[in-house]
């Protein structure tokens, strides 16, 4: 079980906070100031994210102030997978709203134009 510098600061202990070199994060991110309570919330939401999957590495990416993604060890989508979700959602991002396949065309064209794609079918 952590001591209580780390339990100060993720009250809720989780069977993921076994083994952590606490020492090693206490060096690094000690000095900083954190709000247990919403750590605390952010801990539970980022365990229950199926797309995390090393729980052990939620804290040091919290300490981080969120900026080491590769702790989490996100679940990463095969290439046909992204395919099948990309003609499925017609080429439009479900968060943002872009619509990628004219975005792509209008790259596509203007490396064509500046010729840093060659293309037998355009030409000027």
């Amino acid at each position: 079980m952590p001591s209580t510098p780390v339990r100060g600061i993720f009250p809720t202990y989780r069977k993921e906070m076994k083994g952590l070199d606490w020492g090693r994060l206490y060096t690094k991110y000690g000095e900083r100031k954190y709000n247990p309570v919403k750590l605390d919330k952010e801990v539970a939401e980022l365990m229950a994210d199926k797309e995390v999957q090393r729980h052990g590495g939620i804290y040091e990416f919290l300490l981080s102030d969120r900026t080491l993604f590769e702790k989490l060890n996100l679940r990463a989508f095969d290439p046909d997978d992204m395919r099948v979700a990309y003609e499925k959602q017609n080429g439009f991002c479900p968060i943002c709203k872009v619509n990628w396949k004219l975005i792509i065309a209008v790259l596509v064209l203007n490396a064509v134009i500046f010729g840093l794609l060659y293309s037998p079918i355009v030409t000027i």
